[in-house]
Protein backbone atom coordinates (compact mmCIF):
# COMPACT_ATOMS: atom_id res chain seq x y z
CA UNK A 1 0.00 0.00 0.00
CA UNK A 2 1.12 3.54 -0.92
CA UNK A 3 1.97 5.75 2.16
CA UNK A 4 -0.68 8.45 2.77
CA UNK A 5 -0.50 12.01 1.58
CA UNK A 6 0.08 13.29 5.10
CA UNK A 7 3.14 10.78 5.63
CA UNK A 8 4.38 11.99 2.06
CA UNK A 9 3.63 15.53 3.12
CA UNK A 10 5.90 15.33 6.41
CA UNK A 11 9.00 12.93 4.51
CA UNK A 12 9.21 15.99 1.66
CA UNK A 13 9.54 18.33 4.41
CA UNK A 14 11.83 16.61 6.59
CA UNK A 15 13.89 15.76 3.29
CA UNK A 16 13.60 18.67 0.84
CA UNK A 17 15.05 17.23 -2.52
CA UNK A 18 12.91 19.19 -4.83
CA UNK A 19 14.21 22.74 -3.34
CA UNK A 20 17.55 21.85 -4.46
CA UNK A 21 21.00 21.58 -2.94
CA UNK A 22 21.42 24.50 -0.89
CA UNK A 23 19.06 28.08 -0.98
CA UNK A 24 20.75 31.38 0.14
CA UNK A 25 24.55 31.45 1.19
CA UNK A 26 24.70 28.74 4.08
CA UNK A 27 28.66 27.78 5.28
CA UNK A 28 28.39 24.46 3.95
CA UNK A 29 30.75 22.44 1.87
CA UNK A 30 28.54 22.76 -1.44
CA UNK A 31 27.75 26.32 -1.46
CA UNK A 32 31.59 27.27 -0.81
CA UNK A 33 32.59 24.89 -3.83
CA UNK A 34 30.23 26.48 -5.89
CA UNK A 35 31.68 29.43 -5.92
CA UNK A 36 34.37 27.97 -8.45
CA UNK A 37 32.23 27.80 -11.35
CA UNK A 38 33.76 24.45 -12.88
CA UNK A 39 32.44 22.86 -9.14
CA UNK A 40 29.02 24.19 -9.22
CA UNK A 41 26.87 20.78 -8.57
CA UNK A 42 23.83 21.76 -9.12
CA UNK A 43 23.91 23.41 -12.54
CA UNK A 44 26.08 19.52 -13.57
CA UNK A 45 24.18 16.90 -11.53
CA UNK A 46 20.25 16.03 -11.54
CA UNK A 47 18.99 15.96 -7.96
CA UNK A 48 18.75 12.28 -7.40
CA UNK A 49 22.28 12.36 -8.43
CA UNK A 50 23.33 15.22 -5.71
CA UNK A 51 20.83 13.82 -3.45
CA UNK A 52 23.29 10.30 -3.33
CA UNK A 53 26.36 12.60 -3.82
CA UNK A 54 25.37 14.38 -0.59
CA UNK A 55 23.97 10.94 1.26
CA UNK A 56 27.39 9.62 0.75
CA UNK A 57 29.88 12.31 1.37
CA UNK A 58 27.64 12.67 4.85
CA UNK A 59 27.67 8.85 5.72
CA UNK A 60 31.47 9.00 4.86
CA UNK A 61 31.75 11.87 7.64
CA UNK A 62 29.78 10.61 10.36
CA UNK A 63 32.01 7.30 10.26
CA UNK A 64 34.83 8.09 11.91
CA UNK A 65 33.25 9.71 14.91
CA UNK A 66 30.98 6.81 15.26
CA UNK A 67 33.48 4.25 15.10
CA UNK A 68 35.85 6.38 17.61
CA UNK A 69 32.84 6.13 20.15
CA UNK A 70 32.07 2.39 19.47
CA UNK A 71 36.10 1.77 20.67
CA UNK A 72 36.11 4.17 23.17
CA UNK A 73 32.58 4.97 25.26
CA UNK A 74 32.36 7.55 27.34
CA UNK A 75 30.50 10.28 27.81
CA UNK A 76 33.08 12.76 27.02
CA UNK A 77 33.46 10.36 23.67
CA UNK A 78 29.60 10.65 23.27
CA UNK A 79 29.56 14.20 23.47
CA UNK A 80 32.46 14.80 20.50
CA UNK A 81 30.81 12.26 18.64
CA UNK A 82 27.44 14.36 18.48
CA UNK A 83 29.47 17.40 17.43
CA UNK A 84 30.98 15.96 14.83
CA UNK A 85 27.94 14.21 13.65
CA UNK A 86 26.00 17.29 13.96
CA UNK A 87 28.62 19.39 11.93
CA UNK A 88 28.95 16.61 9.49
CA UNK A 89 25.31 17.09 8.53
CA UNK A 90 25.29 20.83 8.84
CA UNK A 91 28.59 20.67 6.22
CA UNK A 92 27.56 17.92 3.92
CA UNK A 93 23.63 17.36 3.71
CA UNK A 94 21.43 18.32 1.03
CA UNK A 95 19.18 21.56 1.31
CA UNK A 96 20.85 22.49 4.88
CA UNK A 97 19.52 25.85 6.47
CA UNK A 98 21.52 28.57 8.70
CA UNK A 99 20.06 27.23 11.65
CA UNK A 100 21.42 23.67 11.21
CA UNK A 101 24.56 25.02 13.05
CA UNK A 102 22.41 24.77 15.89
CA UNK A 103 22.95 20.89 16.14
CA UNK A 104 26.24 20.30 16.62
CA UNK A 105 26.97 23.29 18.86
CA UNK A 106 24.83 21.93 21.77
CA UNK A 107 27.06 18.33 21.99
CA UNK A 108 30.08 20.99 21.74
CA UNK A 109 28.86 22.91 24.76
CA UNK A 110 28.97 19.96 27.41
CA UNK A 111 32.72 19.80 26.11
CA UNK A 112 33.17 23.31 27.30
CA UNK A 113 34.29 23.04 30.74
CA UNK A 114 37.02 20.83 28.98
CA UNK A 115 38.03 22.77 26.39
CA UNK A 116 36.51 26.74 26.97
CA UNK A 117 38.33 28.54 24.35
CA UNK A 118 37.83 26.11 21.82
CA UNK A 119 34.29 25.95 22.44
CA UNK A 120 33.95 29.69 22.53
CA UNK A 121 35.72 29.86 19.41
CA UNK A 122 33.15 27.28 17.90
CA UNK A 123 30.19 29.32 19.71
CA UNK A 124 31.36 32.86 17.38
CA UNK A 125 32.00 30.95 14.23
CA UNK A 126 28.44 29.52 14.67
CA UNK A 127 27.12 33.23 15.25
CA UNK A 128 29.26 33.85 12.31
CA UNK A 129 27.65 31.53 9.64
CA UNK A 130 23.96 32.40 11.09
CA UNK A 131 24.86 36.67 9.64
CA UNK A 132 22.98 36.25 6.71
CA UNK A 133 19.48 35.31 8.37
CA UNK A 134 19.86 37.69 11.12
CA UNK A 135 20.78 40.67 8.81
CA UNK A 136 17.61 39.71 6.70
CA UNK A 137 15.76 39.97 9.89
CA UNK A 138 17.45 43.41 10.77
CA UNK A 139 19.41 42.07 13.69
CA UNK A 140 22.89 43.21 12.26
CA UNK A 141 23.48 45.81 15.86
CA UNK A 142 22.28 43.05 18.06
CA UNK A 143 24.53 40.44 15.89
CA UNK A 144 27.86 42.62 16.49
CA UNK A 145 26.97 43.76 20.12
CA UNK A 146 26.25 40.15 20.75
CA UNK A 147 29.52 39.33 19.26
CA UNK A 148 31.69 41.44 20.53
CA UNK A 149 30.26 41.16 24.23
CA UNK A 150 30.47 37.52 23.71
CA UNK A 151 33.88 37.27 22.45
CA UNK A 152 35.89 40.01 25.64
CA UNK A 153 33.73 37.78 27.71
CA UNK A 154 35.27 34.81 26.41
CA UNK A 155 38.87 36.06 26.47
CA UNK A 156 38.93 37.24 29.66
CA UNK A 157 37.52 34.09 31.10
CA UNK A 158 38.58 31.22 29.11
CA UNK A 159 42.16 31.21 30.30
CA UNK A 160 41.16 31.00 33.89
CA UNK A 161 38.54 28.41 33.15
CA UNK A 162 41.83 25.92 31.20
CA UNK A 163 42.10 22.82 33.10
CA UNK A 164 45.49 21.78 33.36
CA UNK A 165 46.47 18.03 32.59
CA UNK A 166 47.14 15.95 35.94
CA UNK A 167 50.79 15.24 36.23
CA UNK A 168 50.77 11.70 35.84
CA UNK A 169 49.15 12.43 32.15
CA UNK A 170 51.39 13.71 29.56
CA UNK A 171 49.39 16.87 27.44
CA UNK A 172 46.96 15.87 25.10
CA UNK A 173 48.82 17.66 21.71
CA UNK A 174 52.58 18.44 21.18
CA UNK A 175 53.28 21.96 21.47
CA UNK A 176 53.79 22.80 18.48
CA UNK A 177 50.07 21.41 17.82
CA UNK A 178 48.89 23.97 20.03
CA UNK A 179 50.88 26.94 18.67
CA UNK A 180 49.42 26.23 15.54
CA UNK A 181 45.50 26.28 17.21
CA UNK A 182 46.52 29.48 18.83
CA UNK A 183 47.15 30.66 14.97
CA UNK A 184 44.27 29.40 13.24
CA UNK A 185 42.21 30.92 16.36
CA UNK A 186 43.74 33.89 16.03
CA UNK A 187 43.32 34.25 11.66
CA UNK A 188 39.50 32.89 11.90
CA UNK A 189 38.64 35.51 14.20
CA UNK A 190 40.48 38.15 12.24
CA UNK A 191 38.85 36.91 9.02
CA UNK A 192 35.68 36.85 10.39
CA UNK A 193 35.96 40.16 11.81
CA UNK A 194 37.35 41.10 8.20
CA UNK A 195 34.49 39.88 6.72
CA UNK A 196 32.00 42.58 7.86
CA UNK A 197 34.34 45.35 7.31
Amino acid sequence: ALAPPCVLAVLSRVFPTSRGLYEDKVASVWCTIALLPPLKLKAQLAAPALVRLTAGCTLCALAPPCVLLLRRPSRAAFAACAAACGLAFFLLSFQVHEKHILLPLLPAGLLAPRHPRLFSWFSLLATFSLFPLLARDGLRLAYAVCQVGYAALAHSLAPSLEREPPPSRPAAAPAWMLALGRQLHSLSLAGMAGLHL
